[in-house]
């Protein structure tokens, strides 16, 4: 197995652990659990998986079309680039805490979202949040046989684009850090 089939194995392992996890941790709450928010101002475990699920789309709509883009191929290793890497780093949770703070685009906020209209219906968020990670996982199987190297990922920053490697990082991390948020309001629920 070369270092890229590697690389993407241990993305796929780490879907399947963010999937039991939140199986295990939140899935089979009641809705009182899902919707308790420990302040006004903060978010509920229901809109903490919501924000996920945006996010989530939106960087596994533009992993689709880069895997879908690429042409047939080998590829020795996923490379990531500089600023990626240091991006990625700053979306990942720090032992087991969130340690810096970030400010949230308005169209990923699912409170300014829920002011717009937008209901999050706790069972179709979590259904929403598999069935994403289960896109991903076949999106890094095809990648396995894909030239994804020179693949750019849009961002929510119009002109930052990332590598394949990169957009992945920077999904399952920001994944990570919100679900150790998640785990924050429920072990504030008591």
């Amino acid at each position: 197995m070369n270092k890229k089939a590697q690389q993407i194995q241990a993305y796929q392992t780490r879907v399947e652990q963010i999937k039991k996890h939140v199986l295990d941790s939140f899935y089979y709450l009641e809705a009182e659990a899902l919707r308790y928010k420990p302040a006004p101002d903060k978010w509920s475990i229901s809109e903490v998986m919501e924000h996920i699920n945006l996010v989530n789309h939106f960087y596994i709509k533009s992993l689709s079309k880069a895997v879908h883009a690429a042409t047939d191929g080998e590829e020795a290793v996923l490379r990531y680039t500089w600023f990626g890497k240091k991006f990625a780093r700053t979306m990942a949770p720090r032992k087991g805490e969130v340690t810096n703070k970030m400010p949230t685009f308005r169209k990923i906020n699912p409170v300014a979202r829920a002011k717009q209209g937008y209901a999050v219906v706790e069972k179709v968020v979590f259904q929403n949040f598999m069935d994403d990670l289960d896109q991903l996982s076949e999106l890094l199987k095809q990648a396995r046989e894909k030239k994804v190297n020179r693949a750019r990922i849009k961002t929510f920053a119009p002109l930052l684009r990332l590598s394949f490697g990169d957009g992945v990082e920077v999904l399952l991390n920001h994944t990570d850090r919100h679900l150790v948020q998640a785990g924050r309001v429920l072990s504030q629920k008591g």
